[in-house]
């Protein structure tokens, strides 16, 4: 009888920081970190470039910092443990409504951009009343750190 030991090396395959939109070769990851063979063939990529953590709120993929690449994808051999390090843009949504005239400025914008709201008309005349946009319900310029909702604010006129 022989006895026979069949020994395989494992690394390390961590993602920082994690999210689960990240796939290992067409696989979603449910953890932060995973074994893998050692010579294994490993294709990382990311399954949605958008992230949406909170109403409001989500991480846009921007690059690989480890190992580097500018692509949603990278490949590499398992040869030791490996870190893949990836940068992403936090962004948050701003809501601009008017109940009289539009403003096309909704949408989502990176944490600490400045947002300058536009609206189409300052004045709009209904009858024998007017309306006259006066600002915003947020200071102006708004300085984007969390989702917002922000109203424009009118004063009303009656000809006499």
């Amino acid at each position: 009888m022989h006895i026979y030991e069949v020994r395989s090396i494992d690394y390390l395959l961590t993602f920082e920081p994690f999210y689960p939109v990240f796939k290992v070769s067409n696989h979603t990851l449910s953890s932060a970190a995973q074994w893998i063979s050692k010579d294994t063939t490993i294709e990382v990529s990311v399954s949605s470039n958008v992230y949406e953590v909170a109403k409001g709120k989500r991480y846009r993929f921007l690059y690989y910092e480890n190992p580097s690449s500018n692509s949603s994808s990278v490949s590499f051999v398992m040869s030791r443990p490996i870190t893949i390090r990836s940068v992403w843009l936090t962004e948050y949504y701003i809501n601009f409504t008017s109940p009289f005239s539009f403003s096309k400025d909704s949408g989502w914008y990176p944490e600490g951009s400045k947002v300058y709201p536009s609206i189409e008309s300052k004045t709009v005349e209904k009858g024998n009343i007017r309306w006259i946009f006066v600002g915003w319900s947020a200071q102006v310029p708004i300085v984007v750190n969390s989702p917002q909702e922000v109203s424009a604010l009118w004063r009303k006129q009656v000809y006499v």
